[in-house]
């Protein structure tokens, strides 16, 4: 049905006139007053549709029975007595409640059609058109969840009140702490959390929790995700009517007990006091007192009434109005006479003299001075070649650093801001201010199911720089402690450890002793936004099983990592470690596992180190026989069987524990990686026997090189990258049809541009172009993972993609594919001018006079390296770590020190 306006409504003044005889009275009140039809339509505001059903009420003094509107919304009203305004109530389920206003001087009617229908208006003095567009309600939901600390408080229980705290919707937090009002309608609530027991033993473990929330159409979108989080239980006032406190909220009960002094700014009415527990009622009394001169004479209680609500605001009613009072010699004095806790806590016992006050004057609360807001000072934080530029937090550790990311006191943790190295901070004067009071709270997080509190804390020893009324420069404050508040965790994890913030405030003090709020919008806020970070790494510490040193022979053996980060980490991922040399890579981990410091399996509440058991291998063809065999035995037990093919060309040379030729075996007729066994197309034949710690080489493989001459001691072979100065090499002529050739020796020189090997001692006669050579693992013991080494230059190199580093002689160790750590300024703290390049070439066994040794890299052409000041590190056997989420919720490690090498250093 369609509703359109015949004619724009007006509205007039009617001049009635009332010609009165003298001696003649009217019979009734509609003589004296005027009457009129009051009618319309009521449809929906939003789609213009006439409403059925509506309840119309004319609130008139003829008491006119309601009307509902039908079919078409249409109303009338007659004979109506106007004597004053008219009210005309409006009411239908699902749309708000409206109430119009009819004026007896404005009178405005003209008429209106209904789908072509027509409601002729009647005359300006004689109607009155009083239809109404109404709004339906709108109903949306309320939800979020509600957590206390980092539990989520399953079970809660929850309600929207009035803002006089009547229910008016009520709920329960589902076990993950999620909760919904599905449908609100529009308006003020209070959302309230009921104090919520944690463990389940019928004692309140968080605080009563109450937030003004606006529900209007344009706030959907945000009541959808509200993130409630409950204060830990805390036997203290949390909040009250009190301001200007000479100790800020919260005030504990022997703050209390030794005296509490502020301003109540309200003459009449109540004065409220919350609890951050819930009280006993019954065993809680209250007595309220004025004084004179400072407090030594006193009268006799004023008459106060008490009402309790939640168990946790108590409203004090005094019997008669407070008077403005001055506070140094007249005042008030509210005793609180007992206090009892929910649980049986006794807070302050009913003994005459024994009590907690807050002395009070009345009046209005002065002019507070503006707050500060602080920043960390940095200016004094540097070394003769650096300047800090940044602080950036970590767990435990707030790290320095300068304007290139590099550490400026290296990465010991008490050289930088740390416990035992306090902050700085650094705010503007303001004028006026006589002191400065410095205050820190955590925001997200108590800590890790700790008992830490949210509330604002003041450090109180803090050393500030002094100040005058008139002085309006930049104050420093040093030895500022987070750690010496609690803030955090628990003890020795850390303020910002596990997503906490921590929160900085200044607050002012002015000459007459007022503290100004603190001011929620002049904060510092800080975070852990750093990766974690590597301080040290031990291979083969001493451990429990299976972390403990094991020797095992051949190229695949065992080591034990134990990593120590700076901070605690997640342990839902440990770390993972790869090889960044060309010697050593790791097959596989074999056990992993965090401890906070100790052993492995310690029971966690964070983890600062973690222990990783590997698996390496080098390059090579031997691997330990691990199962003592004998004459016709042909499967062979290894400690790694993947060197090994299935084939009748595959061959197997065995070879003592001490490195003596055993024998060569043709013919492998199986291969099992799984059980690491291998089995011999031929058995063992008689008067062979090869011990446990024996070895066994493949003759083939990518470690194994052909050598095709040999000239004394220098081989020439397929590939010289396998080798390096210093390796046990095998030199092995295979058997065939004649007796095998085998020559163990060392290598003395490694040129890979020439693909030579030099030995130091000359092979045996009757080696052929069908020669092997081929890598051997140290006899008897197990391979020892290369250090670090410090190379020393001997000329200055310019940057080119072939540049050769020289120096006096042949460097042990080094293979084609290691890396080397190159600093042109020789200053390591510094990253700007470092690189890290794998060797490319080794030039050891230098054939023309001079001999020059060399190894070649490519290094940025913009770097030049000067002899006696650049550096050069050889990194060894290197290894990555990474993956690790460290407290802070970033996943890769801090990339200053992600790289370790097995003396111990981090690079």
């Amino acid at each position: 049905m369609h509703i359109t306006a015949r004619t724009t409504l007006t509205a007039f003044a009617a001049a009635l006139t009332l010609a009165v005889l003298p001696g003649c009275y009217p019979d009734n009140a509609h003589k004296l007053g005027h009457n009129l039809t009051v009618h319309g339509v009521v449809t929906d505001a939003g789609t213009g549709q006439p409403l059925a059903g509506a309840k119309v009420t004319l609130l008139s003094n003829d008491n006119y029975a309601p009307l509902t509107t039908g079919s078409n919304g249409y109303f009338q009203f007659d004979n109506v007595l106007q004597v004053d305004n008219l009210l005309v109530q409006y009411q239908l389920a699902g749309y708000l409640t409206f109430t119009l206003t009819v004026n007896p001087t404005l009178l405005a009617d003209g008429g209106f059609s209904l789908d072509g229908g027509s409601f002729a208006g009647f005359n300006s003095a004689d109607g009155f058109d009083a239809s109404i567009a109404l709004s339906q309600v709108l109903l949306q939901p309320v939800s979020g969840v509600v957590y206390a600390g980092a539990t989520l408080a399953g079970g809660a229980q929850l309600a929207l009140t009035t803002l006089t705290g009547t229910p008016v919707y009520q709920t329960t937090a589902g076990s993950d702490g999620a909760f919904t009002f599905p449908a609100v309608r529009s308006g003020s609530y209070l959302l309230v959390v009921m104090p919520w027991d944690r463990d389940g033993d019928m004692l309140a473990d968080t605080q009563y929790f109450s937030q003004a929330l606006s529900v209007t159409p344009n706030t959907s979108s945000e009541l959808t995700h509200l993130a409630i989080n409950l204060g830990d239980v805390q036997k203290t006032v949390v909040a009250g009517s009190f301001v200007s406190l000479n100790r800020p909220y919260p005030i504990t009960v022997a703050q209390l007990q030794a005296g509490v002094s502020g301003i109540l700014q309200a003459t009449g009415g109540s004065i409220f006091l919350t609890f951050g527990a819930e009280v006993d009622p019954s065993l809680t009394s209250f007595q309220l007192l004025q004084f004179e001169a400072g407090g030594t004479r006193f009268s006799q209680p004023i008459p106060l009434s008490v009402t309790w609500s939640h168990g946790v605001t108590a409203q004090l009613t005094p019997g008669t109005t407070l008077q403005a009072s001055d506070a140094a010699n007249v005042g008030y004095q509210l005793r609180i006479v007992s206090l009892r806790f929910a649980d049986g806590t006794v807070g302050i016992t009913a003994t005459p003299g024994t009590y907690g006050t807050i002395n009070f004057s009345v009046q209005s609360l002065p002019t507070t001075l503006a707050n500060p807001t602080p920043a960390l000072y940095l200016g004094n934080q540097l070394t003769a070649t650096q300047a800090a530029t940044k602080a950036v937090f970590d767990a435990n550790t707030v790290w320095l650093l300068d304007a290139k990311n590099d550490f400026v006191f290296d990465t010991i943790p008490n050289a930088n801001w740390s416990s035992t190295n306090p902050m700085q901070l650094q705010w503007p004067g303001v004028p006026g201010a006589v002191a400065y009071h410095l205050y820190m709270r955590n925001t997200t997080s108590p800590g890790n199911g700790g008992v830490g509190t949210l509330d604002w804390i003041e450090q109180t020893n803090v050393t500030i720089q002094a100040t005058d009324p008139n002085q309006t420069g930049t104050l420093v404050a040093t030895f500022v402690s987070p750690w010496s508040l609690g803030l955090g965790s628990s003890p020795g994890i850390g303020p910002w450890a596990f997503g906490n913030h921590i929160q900085f405030a200044v607050a002012t003090q002015d000459a007459l002793g007022f503290i100004a709020p603190i001011d929620s919008s002049k904060l510092l806020d800080t975070a852990d936004t750093f990766g974690g970070l590597l301080t040290s790494a031990t291979f083969d510490p001493a451990s429990t099983f299976p972390y403990a040193v094991t020797t095992e022979l051949g190229d695949t053996f065992t080591k034990a990592l134990r990593l120590t980060f700076s901070e605690p980490m997640l342990t839902a991922n440990t770390p993972t470690v790869t090889s960044s040399n060309a010697r050593i890579t790791v097959k596989k981990v074999l056990a992993s596992a965090f401890a906070n410091g100790g052993n492995p399996g310690a029971a966690l509440t964070s983890g600062t180190t973690a222990f990783l058991s590997l698996q390496l291998n080098e390059p090579g063809t031997c691997t330990e026989v691990t199962v003592a065999r004998t004459a016709t035995d042909s499967m062979i037990v290894l400690r790694d069987a993947s060197y090994f093919t299935q084939g009748a060309t595959s061959s197997v040379v065995f070879l003592s524990a001490a490195g003596q030729f055993i024998l060569e075996a043709d013919g492998i007729s199986a291969v099992d990686v799984a059980t690491n066994t291998i089995t011999l197309a031929t058995p063992l034949i008689t008067g062979v026997n090869l011990a446990q710690g024996s070895y066994a080489c493949a003759l083939s493989g990518t470690s194994t090189t052909t050598v095709g001459s040999a000239s004394g001691t220098t081989l020439t072979v397929a590939s010289a990258n396998l080798f390096a100065v210093g390796d046990t090499v095998l030199f092995y002529e295979p058997q065939g049809a004649g007796a095998p050739v085998a020559d163990f020796g060392k290598v003395a020189g490694v040129d890979t541009t020439a693909k030579t090997v030099v030995l130091q001692t000359v092979p045996s006669a009757g080696h052929t172009p069908a020669s092997l050579l081929l890598p051997l693992p140290p006899f008897g013991t197990e391979f020892v993972l290369r250090n670090s080494q410090s190379l020393t230059l001997s000329h200055d190199v310019v940057g080119s993609a072939t540049a050769q580093l020289i120096f006096g002689g042949p460097l042990a160790g080094i293979l084609v594919g290691d890396k080397l750590l190159i600093d042109a300024d020789g200053d390591l703290k510094t990253t700007a001018d470092q690189v890290q390049v794998p060797v490319t070439q080794v030039l050891f066994a230098p054939t023309g006079t001079p001999a020059v040794y060399s190894l070649t890299v490519a290094l940025p052409a913009t770097m030049t390296l000067l002899h006696n000041k650049s550096k050069v590190i050889f990194l060894g056997d290197t290894f990555l770590i990474a993956g690790t989420k460290d407290t802070s919720g970033n996943g890769p490690l801090d990339p200053h020190r992600d790289q370790l090498t097995p003396d111990g250093l981090l690079y």
